[in-house]
């Protein structure tokens, strides 16, 4: 997927992906951090100020990417992903959404340390092969906090686990 107001961050390490053991290794940057830190230059490549709650960061699974060099999308949400993401209440959080027609499990987090690779893979207690599997999506939540959507690769579906088709690259819904 092609955009002007798509951003890729890659580090100059070689890592593979979602799955690269070297994500959970306390030594390894923090590239969700990062990636949000430098989240203004998806305003600056449209010319105008992007609201952080229309801002997103991504990463595909293995069998939803087309490279095997670890990279965050950075880019706007659609907008009628946007507008069901934000219309839930942080206080009362469902423990998955449907985006797209795939399921996402959701978590609230209040920073993005520890980084979402080691939430995720903590929390669900995941191997480097179950994690090659899924897909992460992290935006803004109310009060500074962050929504972590995760979502899994079911073939038998055709869902690829690709949060990146969350994101528009022409960030539409600010500049239509």
């Amino acid at each position: 997927m092609y955009g002007k107001a798509q951003v890729l961050l890659l580090p100059t390490k070689r890592l593979y992906g979602v799955e690269s053991p070297a994500l959970n290794q306390k030594e390894t940057p923090n590239y969700f951090k990062i990636a949000w830190e430098n989240r203004g230059i998806v305003s600056q490549l449209m010319h105008q100020k992007i609201p952080d709650e229309l801002l997103s960061l991504s990463i595909n699974s293995r069998f939803g990417r087309s490279q095997n060099q670890l990279h965050i999308h950075m880019s706007c949400l659609k907008k009628d992903v946007a507008d069901k993401i934000h219309a839930l209440n942080p206080k009362n959080l469902p423990e998955e959404i449907s985006l797209l027609g795939n399921p996402y499990k959701i978590i609230l987090a209040a920073t993005l340390d520890p980084s979402p690779f080691r939430l995720l893979s903590g929390k669900e207690h995941l191997n480097s092969e179950r994690m090659a599997k899924k897909t992460l999506i992290v935006t803004q939540a109310p009060e500074g906090k962050f929504y972590l959507l995760t979502g899994e690769t079911d073939l038998l579906h055709l869902d690829w686990g690709s949060a990146e088709e969350l994101q528009d690259h022409d960030c539409k819904s600010i500049h239509p």
